[in-house]
This record gives C-alpha cells, structure tokens and sequence, in this order.
C-alpha cells in the first residue's frame, strides 16, 4: 500500500508564509481501473489524515473509489454509497497518480475561502461513502414515541393525530426502547438536513424538556410560574 493525498493546491505558490497553500487527505492508494464517464480513476483504501499545514486533524476512511467527470464533477463511491459534487466555476480538479488535487484559479480572498471548502466536501465525501455518517436524537415526554417502517418514520409526539415522515433516499433510521432515533447516511449535508426537520416535528420546550433533542444538546430549562411564585414570596 503506498502514501497518497487528497490535495488542494494554489495555482502558483508565493514565497515565505504565503507559499503555505496546500490542502492535504494523506491515504493509502491502489490504482484502479479507468472508466468510460470518469478520466482518471484510482481504488482509496484508507484516508488517514487532513492536513492543514497549520491545523492537522484525522478522518478514517476505506475502500473508495474517486473518479473526475468530464461534466464538471467529481463522483466518490464506496462501501456506504455513491455522491458526487460539481466542481466549482474556474477550479480544476484532477487524480494525478495517487492524488486529487484541486487547483484554484487565483489567490483572491473569495477564491481562497472556495478552495478550503471544496477540499472540506471531498473530505466529507471520502469518509461518507467509507464510513458514513450518524445522527442520534433523543425523544422525551410522557407517551411520545418513534417507530421506524421501511423508508419512514412515524412519531406520536402529544398531537391529535400520527406523524410519518418519509425518509429521502440515502437515509435509514433505527428506533431503539421507542425513544432513541439513530440515523444513517453517506451524506453529511442530508442527514443534518434530515435531523433538524424531525427535531422540528416537536423541538424542546424548556420547562419539562420534552419535544424530539440532539443526544448532545443541552437544554437550558426555565423554572415554571409555580416555582418562579414560590422563591419570589
């Protein structure tokens, strides 16, 4: 298995503090096979590190496959899934040997601010479709409850009537003890899209606390009018 990257690169590097441009995802690579939609295919098998010169932290990944589309795209599939996003007007991205690289096409602040985030989604991208992604919310309150069907969920949350929510494609959800809801997806930008709107379904009030939660969110509670009554006389 040999060292590769996934690299962000300026178009010309300056001298001193300023040549500091490149964005790297340092990974094992085996070369794969090219294929007729995508110039320049190569096998990532394990996606170690994103390095930002400055302020280096991991991301685990295994067994995808990166292609650049001659559409403008630039597609990652692995064992979790297939995404794919377009590349942004003016910048190019290319698998050069055991590397994508992503070049800006100037060194403007909008560009540079460009540059990172596009280096940002292919990292989410890689760990994604190797690894995928989790989101677990809690739900609190005296017979409120989930239960997840194929491609739905169904809630009874203290309104009049059920509540199903249709699960896009790419998404599962698993209900444990009826009030612990996980959910799965390859994609980050879906699945946080997709737990913010359940949480909508009933978001936490801050007296009981009941209403659908993020596992790691912390309620700030309110004392009621009793207890507010008690203390002040």
């Amino acid at each position: 298995m040999t060292e590769a990257g996934l690299t962000a690169s300026a178009a010309a590097p300056a001298a001193g503090r300023a040549g500091f441009r490149r964005l790297m995802i340092t990974m094992g690579v085996a070369t794969g096979g090219l294929s007729a939609v995508y110039a320049g295919v190569g096998t990532v098998l394990l996606p170690q590190q994103i390095e930002d010169i400055d302020r280096p932290h991991k991301v685990a990944a295994l067994g995808v496959v990166a292609g650049v589309g001659r559409d403008g795209t630039i597609k990652l599939e692995g064992p979790k899934g297939k995404l794919e996003t377009r590349i942004h007007p003016g910048f190019t991205v290319a698998i050069e040997g055991n590397q994508i690289v992503v070049q800006r096409p100037g060194d403007t602040q909008e560009q540079r601010s460009v540059h990172g985030l596009m280096r940002k989604l292919i990292a989410n991208m890689a760990e994604g479709v190797s690894k995928g992604f989790t989101t677990v919310l809690e739900i609190n309150g005296v017979g409120y409850r989930a239960e997840a069907k194929p491609g739905q969920v169904n809630f009874a949350l203290g309104y009049s009537h059920p509540i199903v929510y249709q699960l896009p494609a790419g998404v599962t959800a698993k209900v444990e003890r009826q009030v612990i809801l996980t959910l799965e997806s390859a994609d980050r930008q879906l699945i946080g899209t997709v737990a913010a709107q359940i949480r909508a379904l009933r978001p936490p009030e801050p007296y009981k606390g009941k209403g659908i939660k993020y596992a790691t969110e912390k309620i700030r509670r309110k004392a009621g009018k009793a207890a507010a009554g008690s203390s002040s006389g």
